[in-house]
């Protein structure tokens, strides 16, 4: 019996289905992930939004974020500041001016790497809007790492000096007790008479005089402070009004937290101003006191050696 080439019973034909099912099986081996991963790809699509009810939450959540922060600002607690103004940033990205008052705070106290981190980020978020604080905060930034630079060059500049001084020190120790010990050495056995003495303005001044005179000096400083400090506030919560979106509306800040800092800043300039007049009333008081007060005679006059001032009180006329 004859088979022909063609036929299912030839060894051709068997390698053949053999070759052709390997195939099959290959095609649907490779075929089978990209099958199971289609499904997963539908859904990460299909990734539920956050509802209107959950970010008028989190809007709500971040405006007492951004209170506290500012408490804490007032108070000079720049890191705790920073801190919650990042997180209000996190829950409502949408007001740009957490990030930035973020980065003011940080920067403020000194950690100069979250400062640089938030500025530059806000840049990055801000890129495509013009303004004043855009490029106040480019000067900022600008500032930052100017500053780690010369933190870093006066941290080396310390230690060199401190190698010279350690490798001086001894040197100027001898020469100290050497220099004592010829002192001694020729220092007469008594001192000069005492010369012609002078009064003096203030040897009869009452402590009062005194305590008046420092305290509106003290009042008279921290008024300036204080109005200074004010004063910065005030620029930086105008130039938070001015950022806006396309539709005008304003995106620095929420109009609570806005209402909240302007009556800070006003009630600061206030004190202030008291101040200022209780530091003119302690200056003028203690002018008067001390001007009114009795003077001692004295006498001043230089030792024989040249070491030392004798001091003498004369009581009575």
């Amino acid at each position: 019996m004859k088979f022909s080439p063609s036929s299912p019973s030839s060894p051709a034909s068997r390698w053949g289905l053999a070759i052709a099912l390997i195939a099959a099986l290959v095609v649907v081996g490779l075929a089978a992930p990209v099958v199971r991963a289609a499904p997963k790809k539908a859904a990460a699509k299909k990734a539920p939004k956050r509802s209107k009810k959950s970010r008028k939450a989190a809007r709500k959540e971040a405006a007492m974020a951004s209170h506290v922060a500012h408490a804490a600002l007032k108070r000079g607690e720049f890191d705790k500041a920073a801190q919650f103004y990042k997180e209000a940033w996190k829950l409502d990205p949408s007001v740009l001016g957490y990030l930035f008052s973020s980065a003011r705070a940080a920067h403020r106290g000194g950690d100069l790497d979250t400062a640089e981190q938030d500025y530059s980020e806000f840049l990055e978020l801000n890129k495509d809007k013009k303004g004043k604080l855009a490029d106040k905060t480019k000067g900022y930034l600008l500032e930052v790492r100017k500053a780690r630079e010369l933190k870093m060059k006066e941290a080396l500049a310390k230690k060199e000096a401190e190698m010279a001084a350690l490798k001086a020190n001894q040197a100027a120790e001898r020469a100290a007790a050497q220099k004592k010990a010829a002192a001694d050495k020729n220092r007469p056995a008594t001192s000069a008479p005492i010369t012609a003495g002078k009064r003096a303005s203030t040897s009869g001044t009452p402590t009062a005089a005194w305590v008046a005179l420092g305290g509106g000096a003290l009042l008279a400083v921290a008024s300036g402070s204080l109005y200074l400090i004010a004063a910065g506030e005030r620029s930086e919560l105008d130039e938070l009004l001015e950022q806006k979106n396309d539709k005008g509306k304003i995106i620095g800040i929420n109009k609570q937290d806005a209402r909240e800092r302007a009556d800070d800043i006003e009630d600061s300039k206030t004190i202030s101003a008291a101040m200022a007049g209780a530091s003119v009333v302690a200056l003028g008081l203690g002018a008067w006191l001390w001007m009114s007060a009795p003077q001692a005679p004295v006498a001043l006059a230089p030792t024989l050696d040249g070491r030392g001032l004798r001091l003498s009180l004369r009581l009575g006329a």
